[in-house]
């Protein structure tokens, strides 16, 4: 992950919603620059004219690790997309990675995840009061961004509130840190899941999270977590605890959840501006 310049001019905040207000006032202004978050996570917002067109989150997903991790990207074929020019100096980058099977919807939707991931692990809305830390860093931001998809801070705010209040939904049925687990066989005939939701059951194993197989993966912590609730509604995960494995009852999923959020399973929704 990247790291604040030395001997570059900053500003510095303290606080959940100071920050919060403070990004949104640098959106509204027009301003470029790197937002680096400090507090329960680590990781930066990158701003242009306002707008956030990338982000970085130590140890979680962010578009490296969704590409690298998966095995669709090579760290060396990041690292040459993601380089400066000679003398320190940003190229333009070239239009997306190189990775397996990535197109320009694709990238553009990983783009968005990779963003409201990181501003929704570094500025949880369920907790504003959040000891965080900001240091705002003008103008120097990594050439990369400039591929991916903007979206306005005003949107990005309403996307966090939106999985909160999924989340919210959830916490009788899963949430990101409840410990799970394959169900016991009891199936007769073949399940069908998709390729998500093929990887999450191949990952699963003792003590498994919604938050570790997400890092171990390289996937959002949101997105796992919708992914676990689909495959309980199957009937092939379920939460662990002394007394072994257990599914939630019918009545503890929120009838309205999948008409809400499902697309958010694979990324976030499309902002409109």
């Amino acid at each position: 992950m990247s790291a604040p310049g030395v001997g570059r001019p900053t500003e510095y905040l303290e606080g959940g919603r100071a920050i919060v207000e403070a990004l949104a006032a640098a959106a509204g202004a027009g301003r470029t620059g790197t937002a680096w978050l400090m507090g329960g996570n680590v990781g930066s917002l990158y701003f242009r004219n306002g707008l956030v067109v990338g982000a970085e989150l130590e140890g979680a997903a962010w578009v490296r690790t969704m590409l690298v991790n998966s095995g669709r990207l090579s760290p060396e074929a990041w690292h040459d997309f993601a380089r400066d020019g000679p003398g320190g100096r940003p190229e333009p980058p070239p239009p997306m990675p190189d990775a397996v099977g990535l197109g320009a919807a694709e990238w553009a939707v990983l783009s968005r995840e990779a963003i409201v991931e990181a501003a929704f692990e570094l500025l949880p809305p369920s907790r504003p009061e959040v000891a965080a830390d900001m240091v705002f860093q003008p103008d120097d931001i990594p050439a990369w961004t400039a591929s991916g998809d903007p979206v306005e801070f005003v949107w990005l705010r309403r996307e966090m509130d939106r999985r909160q209040s999924v989340l919210d939904r959830l916490r009788a049925v899963v949430t990101p840190e409840s410990t799970i687990a394959r169900m016991p066989a009891e199936r007769i005939g073949p399940v069908q899941v998709s390729a998500p939701q093929w990887r999450l059951l191949s990952a699963l194993s003792d003590g498994a999270t919604p938050r570790s197989v997400a890092r171990r993966l390289g996937a959002g912590v949101f997105a796992t977590t919708i992914l676990t609730v689909q495959l309980m509604r199957l009937g092939m995960v379920g939460r662990r605890d002394r007394s072994g494995v257990w599914q939630p009852p019918a009545q503890a999923f929120p009838r309205a959840l999948f008409g809400v959020a499902p697309a958010a399973a694979g990324g976030a929704a499309t902002p409109r501006g």
